[in-house]
């Protein structure tokens, strides 16, 4: 299945201390983030106070949580 269109976007080169790669990856992984880079876009987002794009968040993000009906 093709993956969506995450729309129009812009690339900017982007070097980190090797001693920090781990921390970024390890950040993204726990939070749910398919790459290191939508963890980036939403820190900076968030940063920044924009809105987080869509396509940043985690799948557990996006699906509304189903509650149980009666007992």
């Amino acid at each position: 299945m093709p993956r969506a269109s995450k729309g129009e976007r812009r690339q900017i080169p982007l070097r980190i201390p090797a001693e920090q790669f781990e921390v970024y990856r390890q950040a993204a992984a726990d939070g749910g983030y398919s790459s290191i880079n939508d963890y980036l876009v939403a820190q900076l987002a968030a940063v920044h106070q924009l809105p987080e794009p869509a396509w940043t968040r985690p799948a557990d993000h996006t699906r509304q949580m189903e509650l149980p009906l009666g007992a």
